[in-house]
């Protein structure tokens, strides 16, 4: 992943920095999807997330973009690898019910 980074910054383009820190040490969702891939995870915010509504609407928001996500890395077509799907609902379950309980019960 990091020679796509330095093929960027030869062409002048500074991307961020991907996998900034060891995925298997991440204890919750979010932070998780924060380190594994920041260059995809930054698009995703701006384009797509905040767009939806962001916080505000985060239950509508973090499903429409993780269904966004799994079309993104499906190869043959919409729906013909459910697993993606699939993967992408138990994100979104997980990035929503952690955001809930982190609303709800404060650290």
């Amino acid at each position: 992943w990091r020679f796509p980074r330095f093929v960027a910054l030869l062409d002048g383009v500074d991307s961020p920095e991907n996998m900034t820190a060891c995925p298997s040490f991440n204890c919750d969702f979010q932070q998780f999807w924060r380190t594994w891939h920041a260059s995809m995870n930054r698009f995703v915010l701006r384009y797509l997330y905040t767009p939806l509504g962001g916080k505000r609407f985060a239950p509508i928001a973090v499903p429409l973009t993780f269904g966004f996500i799994a079309f993104w890395h499906e190869e043959t077509g919409f729906w013909t690898e459910p697993a993606w799907y699939a993967w992408g609902i138990m994100n979104a379950a997980g990035v929503t019910l952690e955001g809930q309980v982190r609303r709800r019960w404060p650290t």
